[in-house]
Formats: structure tokens, C-alpha cells, sequence
């Protein structure tokens, strides 16, 4: 006979799931209005965490008027996340940007973020990065996201329900 899943162990799953980490959707930046992007490489292949050569940063750039000459704005990379830690400067946006060498040695644990600051226009990004490790071949990487609203509504419910069902005796007679 098949005994379902006890209710405490679905919602504790629940709330695990919704906690996990996803890969960034593309993000429309305006004038005014910066987007940092967090970057761990170590969670996001097999590789040891430590030194990370060749790190590029690709922007993944479309511009939002179909001419790039329209906007303009700059690149950061700072050596923690959400934007703490040291600030280097990548460069400028232009009609031509290349995926942006982050040779830093302040980079080298593959923890960072990449903040993009628009002074005029708008663009759409979707950042990855491409890093090697020495003796193996690169591997792209995307950003960290934090999780939505509504999943942490979920967890909140989830972790709610457990705990009524703890505080009930877990079973109705």
C-alpha cells in the first residue's frame, strides 16, 4: 500500500524549492536606473571554488530603440556582491561593446557583481560570464537571482501551514 507524503514533509519541500536560486530572465535598464547583477561561480558548475582565469563579463546588449548610438551608460565590477566591496570600472557603452575582460585580481575567487549605470536611453541585458579554470575549458555562467515575490509568499504560507499543523497535533482525530 502507498502511504502518501506526510503534509509537514510536502510543505518543508515546498519552501526548500521555492528558496532555490534561479538564472537571471533579461532585465531593461533606463537612464537612472542602475541594475547590479551577482556572480558566484562556484555554485554553478563542478568546479573548486579558488583562482578563476579568463573571467568575461558578455552584456547580452540589445538596445530598446534598434540604435545603440541612442544610449549611453557604463560598466562596474565590484569584488562582492551587490555592488560592496572594490569598484573597476569595465568601460563604456557603445554600439560595439565586446564581452569585457575581468582581470582583476579582486575577481579571481569568482564572487562579484557587474552593475550597469545608463545615462541616457535604454537597453535591454542579459549578462553571463565566461570563465576557465585552470586545466579545464570555459564555461559560461549566469547571474544569481534573488527569489520573487510570489515564491516567497509561498514559502511564508508553506512555513504558516507547518506551523499550524505542528501547533494542531499534526492529525485530526
Amino acid at each position: 500500500m502507498h502511504m502518501p507524503m506526510p503534509l509537514t514533509r510536502c510543505l518543508v519541500l515546498v519552501a526548500w524549492a521555492a528558496c532555490a536560486a534561479v538564472q537571471a530572465a533579461p532585465v531593461t535598464v533606463t537612464a537612472g536606473q542602475p541594475a547590479t547583477f551577482n556572480f558566484d561561480l562556484s555554485v554553478a558548475g563542478a568546479s573548486p571554488s579558488g583562482t578563476y582565469t579568463d573571467i568575461q563579463l558578455d552584456t547580452g546588449l540589445q538596445p530598446a530603440s534598434l540604435d545603440l548610438s541612442l544610449e549611453s551608460g557604463f560598466w562596474q565590477a565590484f569584488t562582492g556582491l551587490d555592488g560592496s566591496g572594490t569598484a573597476i570600472d569595465l568601460g563604456s557603452l557603445g554600439p560595439f561593446t565586446l564581452p569585457l575582460l575581468l582581470d582583476d585580481p579582486g575577481l579571481a575567487d569568482g564572487l562579484f557583481s557587474a552593475r550597469l549605470i545608463m545615462t541616457a536611453g535604454d537597453v535591454v541585458v542579459e549578462p553571463f560570464v565566461t570563465r576557465s579554470v585552470p586545466g579545464e575549458g570555459p564555461q559560461s555562467v549566469g547571474p544569481l537571482q534573488a527569489p520573487e515575490p510570489a515564491s516567497l509568499a509561498l514559502v511564508g504560507l508553506a512555513l504558516l501551514a507547518l506551523g499550524a499543523v505542528q501547533r494542531g497535533g499534526g492529525r485530526p482525530a
